[in-house]
């Protein structure tokens, strides 16, 4: 009978650890997801829902190269990696860095230089 008891206790005592940790693990990857530029979101949801010519179309769009065939035979080879791999379903982030820093909002770049 005291071995149940201790089992059972046990049991509930590891559960409530795991899903302590899973809730802790669940938050801080809703925050690395909102670290990431809405750009990068964008084009990956565009991947899943339209393919990777959506998604290219998106990562380039009112940029520098906005419009370049040469850009968008990139999705190419995405086309490629997915006729390989099968079709894209999710992502998942690892980490992520910091590339740059901006200005804070209230300084103009020409103060800065």
């Amino acid at each position: 009978m005291r071995k149940s008891v201790f089992f059972l206790c046990s049991c509930i005592l590891l559960f409530g650890q795991l899903t302590s940790v899973a809730q802790t693990a669940d938050s801080s990857q809703k925050q690395v997801v909102q670290s990431i530029p809405p750009i990068i979101i964008s084009g990956l949801d565009a991947y899943k829902d339209k393919g990777p010519g959506e998604a290219v179309r998106v990562w380039i769009k009112d940029s520098a190269i906005d419009g370049s065939k040469e850009a968008l035979t990139q999705a190419n080879n995405l086309r490629q990696i997915q006729d390989y791999y099968g079709a894209y379903r999710t992502y998942e982030v690892i980490s992520t860095r910091n590339i740059m820093t901006l200005p804070p909002q209230n300084v103009s770049l020409s103060k800065l230089f």
